[in-house]
């Protein structure tokens, strides 16, 4: 398992949890910063205020290209990312066949997996878990799950994401680089 992808996480978990422990205008902040058009931003806005501070809820309902310019605020950027915004910008029909790339996809599938998996002993194949917390704390979404990983020891927190990315993320087949062939 790549070190990149559980580092990455760490501090995708670590960022999103300031943002959800903080008032809702930190995160209206957050994105207006990244969210250029103010129109959108302002739709995000009413969205995050609507979501009552849930980063998964609302990271989760977001475009690719959005998801990343959060990535890349939180300095979670990556070359393969700008290749596959830069495509989706020039050829926006390619998302109907062009795979986000992992550092943008990552993200999106430990969200996916935080809210379909409560924190138990085992919440899914293969993964298993220590020192779950409180009964009251073991729902899956992203601030129980966020608060739990954060709060292992540092060989814990990466065992658990690596089990967590053994288990969600799917190797993706090699592609060609010819245009067009992989449809």
């Amino acid at each position: 398992m790549d070190m990149d992808l559980i580092l990455s996480a760490e501090k995708f978990i670590a960022e999103y949890r300031k943002v959800e422990s903080a008032t809702p205008r930190v995160g209206e902040e957050l994105i207006k910063a990244v969210v250029k058009d103010k129109g959108t931003a302002a739709h995000l806005c009413r969205s995050w205020r609507g979501r009552k501070r849930d980063w998964g809820d609302f990271y989760l309902n977001l475009s690719r290209d959005v998801q990343y310019g959060f990535l890349k605020a939180w300095g979670l950027g990556r070359p393969e990312g700008e290749a596959y915004i830069k495509e989706m910008k020039a050829n926006p029909i390619a998302m109907l066949w062009a795979d986000a790339p992992t550092c943008i996809e990552w993200p999106h599938t430990l969200l996916k997996f935080f809210y379909n998996h409560g924190i138990s002993v085992k919440p899914a194949v293969g993964i298993v878990l220590p020192k779950l917390p409180s009964e009251k704390k073991c729902f899956g979404n992203s601030t129980n799950w966020g608060n739990y990983i954060l709060s292992l020891s540092d060989e814990e927190r990466k065992n658990v994401l690596r089990q967590i990315a053994n288990s969600t993320l799917v190797p993706k087949p090699e592609k060609s680089k010819q245009r067009g062939m992989n449809r």
